[in-house]
């Protein structure tokens, strides 16, 4: 039976609503798993608060399953279609009429990350010019070492850098919710009854979802300002290793899965991009100091997601 190496507990505490229907917020980009999972709370758990919700997406048919969706209230949401974070009029739309919004770091597999920090960025300005006065963004870990990790840290430490720089110059209040290592990370290594993870790999991978239902929590607070200025660390109750992984796929999914251990060698390394050089290395270093673990994503949400309890609901993403 799987124990877990280290954890936190901690009486739950439940933000509380606020008590009139106000809050007017913009969620850039609604698909994105953080983003569409920050909707729905905000659309069930703190629908009572809600005033208007803009969702946007980059293209209308990427909002069907929003509108199809049961929590869906067209009376408190407003879709945005073919919003893109290089198109200034498109943004400001998106952000106009709200004063909260939630902006999660685009990752475009088909055109690399060389411009996700710009895009970022272009997605800040634009909501600050449109009248928005607290920002989330959802950004990473990697920023605490960008001399080990510069090609991940590289998206994300110009747009923290802005957010300071906006706050002096605008008064803008921020927070960032720095995602850890995502449990769907974890999915992809699985092939043929084996997961491959790294030797040294000691992390507390977060669900994804939680970060979405975190930003949600920080619009709903009673007192926003107390999260000015915060960077949460979004982590998963428990730190992992490659053998508690594998333990705990074998029971959730009932089949026994094997932890393939690999070193990060020349020979392994040499065909991975540069990014995944670089964590793998990392890994390797630091070991369980590699990622932050707190326990921000139980303190803002009341709630908190296992790897158990995420791959009995995502059995599907283990053929």
């Amino acid at each position: 039976v799987f124990k877990k190496k280290r954890n936190i507990f901690v009486n739950h505490i439940f933000v509380k609503k606020m008590s009139s229907s106000n809050l007017r917020v913009s969620v850039v980009t609604g698909n994105s798993k953080s983003g569409s999972a920050c909707v729905k709370e905000l659309l069930t758990r703190y629908k009572s608060s809600i005033k208007l919700l803009k969702a946007s997406f980059r293209s209308d048919s990427k909002a069907d399953s929003l509108r199809k969706a049961d929590y869906f209230d067209a009376n408190l949401v407003q879709i945005c279609s073919d919003v893109s974070a290089d198109n200034k009029e498109s943004l400001l739309n998106a952000f106009r009429d709200t004063d909260f919004a939630l902006i999660v770091t685009p990752h475009d597999p088909t055109s690399g990350m060389s411009r996700d920090a710009e895009l970022t960025c272009n997605m800040i300005h634009a909501a600050v010019e449109s009248g928005v006065k607290h920002i989330v963004v959802v950004g990473s870990w990697t920023v605490k070492a960008p001399q080990h990790l510069p090609t991940l840290s590289s998206r994300f430490i110009p747009s923290e850098t802005l957010l300071k720089e906006l706050e002096v110059s605008k008064g803008l209040k921020w927070s960032v919710l720095r995602g850890g290592y995502f449990f769907d990370n974890i999915s992809y290594a699985v092939k043929n009854n084996v997961v491959s993870i790294p030797a040294h790999y000691a992390v507390a991978a977060v669900c994804v979802e939680d970060i979405g239902k975190s930003a949600a929590a920080i619009f709903a607070s009673d007192d926003t300002s107390k999260h000015h200025g915060k960077c949460y660390e979004m982590c998963g109750p428990a730190v992992l290793t490659g053998d508690d992984i594998a333990n705990i796929l074998s029971e959730k999914l009932d089949r026994k899965i094997t932890h393939f251990a690999f070193s990060p060698g020349p020979e392994v390394l040499k065909n991975l991009p540069l990014y995944l050089q670089e964590l793998i290395t990392y890994f390797a270093i630091e070991k369980e100091k590699s990622c932050p673990f707190t326990n921000s994503v139980q303190q803002l949400t009341g709630q908190w997601t296992s790897f158990g309890e995420w791959v009995s609901n995502n059995k599907d993403l283990f053929p």
